[in-house]
């Protein structure tokens, strides 16, 4: 696959390109759209104290509907990973948390996105702050806490957040 020429057709939250791609050197040229977005970070975020998994609900747009969800959010110019991790958590459950582990990097859709969600596991150490997420950047979402028997049987439709459950499942955290 070449790709022999890039249009944006719409630059705002996300952007919108047209690649002009030649998916064999005797092929003709076609066109595909490719949505660019930040990459992004999640967790599964266990709290010891009260033995439960924390999680949000907020309305999604694609869904157009609220989502349950693990706390996510888009990674800043200059962050690392895991420094916007702990933002995210901070704004959205209110948590502090110790060590992050690692689950996995993949792409959200890799058929027309950009986006990649490096998700993790952390344990929460303290509650300094109420979370809900910030007004100013238009979010209103709850915090569910559930317990691991609600968590494994709930049925999510949000791939993160099934990618996550099966990691723990199958490592039994």
């Amino acid at each position: 696959m070449e790709v022999l020429d890039t249009t944006d057709l719409y630059t705002g939250h996300l952007r919108v390109r047209r690649l002009t791609v030649r998916p064999a050197p005797t092929d003709a040229p076609r066109h595909l759209e490719v949505v660019s977005r930040r990459n992004a970070v999640a967790a599964l975020v266990y709290d010891p104290a009260a033995d439960t998994y924390l999680l949000v609900e907020q309305w999604r747009a694609g869904a157009q509907a609220p989502v349950v969800e693990l706390p996510a959010g888009v990674i800043d110019e200059g962050e690392t990973p895991e420094v916007a991790l702990r933002r995210e958590l901070r704004e959205e459950l209110g948590a502090e948390v110790g060590e992050v582990r690692h689950i996995a990097s993949f792409y959200t859709t890799p058929g027309f996105c950009t986006e990649q969600i490096h998700l993790y596991y952390s344990e929460v150490t303290a509650h300094p702050e109420a979370g809900g997420g910030l007004a100013d950047e238009g979010e209103s979402l709850a915090i569910l806490s559930l317990s691991p028997a609600e968590f494994f049987a709930r049925p999510f439709q949000d791939a993160k957040t099934l990618v996550a459950r099966e990691w723990a499942r199958a490592r039994r955290v």
